[in-house]
């Protein structure tokens, strides 16, 4: 069900893309602020999980929310 994606860096070597981010890196990666994502959090809109004090956001749940909101938004035109 899930799918290894990488990113080529310029020298030609395949980097494998995060499993899952820090609440600032998942932000910047969906394009919205620290705040916004916390209120996303906090309304249970985006899931996160814990390692040891490290809130992390899963890429997965991150492609889900985006997908969400893009399903969502299609069906109000």
């Amino acid at each position: 069900m899930s799918r290894t994606t990488s990113v080529r860096r310029a020298t030609g070597a395949s980097v494998p893309s995060p499993l899952a981010y820090s609440l600032s890196d998942a932000a910047r990666t969906i394009g919205i602020g620290s705040t916004k994502l916390n209120e996303l959090i906090r309304s249970g809109d985006l899931a996160t999980f814990t390692v040891g004090r490290r809130r992390l956001v899963r890429a997965e749940d991150l492609v889900a929310f985006i997908c969400q909101r893009r399903r969502a938004a299609s069906r109000r035109l």
